[in-house]
């Protein structure tokens, strides 16, 4: 299975821990995320692929490329991501999926 993001996900994922409350070295967090770009399968969530009423609109993208690239949504928060929106998706936790992965 391949990570997946969309240019949304990388805009939150540099957004959010430059956040003074964490205050983390930016050094430290830009070679994180040069990581991740450099690992991952970006993808353009096609119109089709459109999340429905998800408790937190913001969480849209994510289950949006799910969709798209048709992998699961691994979340520590299942409850943002309700079967009644998420359709086929298969939604994960951390551990879920590692358990998958390990079969």
């Amino acid at each position: 299975m391949q990570a997946v993001l969309d240019d949304r996900i990388a805009a939150e994922y540099a957004e959010v821990p430059a956040r003074p409350v964490f205050q983390l070295p930016a050094i430290e967090v830009d070679i994180a995320l040069a990581a991740i770009r450099a690992r991952v399968f970006w993808v353009e969530a096609a119109a089709g692929q459109r999340a429905g009423e998800l408790p937190d609109p913001d969480d849209a993208p994510f289950l949006e490329c799910a969709r798209t690239a048709g992998v699961p949504l691994v979340t520590g928060n299942l409850r943002h991501f309700p079967k009644s929106v998420a359709g086929k998706v298969p939604v994960l936790t951390p551990a879920q999926f590692v358990a998958l992965l390990e079969k």
